[in-house]
């Protein structure tokens, strides 16, 4: 069960020969809710005043899950990434990647196609869209993010960095699968 994972602070002493390596990427539009995501995660802090990422961002945490250790190692990416460059061996590490679907853009459900064939020219790997702030005036429904994702044949997760929603089950569930 989900309640059964606990994170660990002592990250060097969890090391054992039951250790998994999980790696995620976070993609999505500028101001989907990527870094708030990875800050709320890792951190356990909202960013009130973001400025956007530039480049990419790297953090590992060690979870403690039944007999297993699990290392998660996120990257969390620019918004503009597909009109760059993309080093490709972030995306072939990775066992999963967060697609980010900002709620109160309609943009931003535009763009999620285009996203979608950048991830499948260059990855194998569990997609996720995560829909980001369900606590604000939202534009786009469930049930349109739902459709989304099924069409896609892909999980949908509503999350709210900010008021810290469902974040803890987004990982569980990549751990878990």
């Amino acid at each position: 069960s989900i309640n059964k994972i606990s994170e660990k602070k002592n990250k060097n002493s969890l090391l054992t020969d039951k250790t998994e390596y999980i790696h995620f990427v976070l993609l999505g539009d500028s101001c989907s809710g990527k870094t708030c995501f990875f800050e709320r995660y890792f951190k356990h802090k909202f960013p009130i005043d973001s400025l956007g990422t530039i480049g990419f961002y790297k953090e590992c945490k060690m979870i403690k899950y039944d007999k297993y250790i699990f290392k998660l190692t996120c990257w969390d990416t620019e918004g503009v990434v597909r009109f760059k460059c993309l080093p490709k061996r972030y995306l072939n590490k990775s066992n999963a990647i967060l697609l980010f679907l900002d709620l109160t853009s309609e943009n931003s459900l535009d763009n999620i196609n285009s996203w979608i064939k950048y991830i499948e020219m260059h990855s194998d790997c569990i997609i996720y869209l995560i829909g980001n702030k369900i606590d604000s005036c939202r534009k786009i429904s469930k049930e349109q993010a739902e459709q989304l994702a099924n069409s896609f044949n892909i999980k949908y997760f509503e999350v709210s960095c900010k008021s810290d929603i469902n974040i803890s089950e987004v990982i569980s569930n990549i751990i878990l699968e």
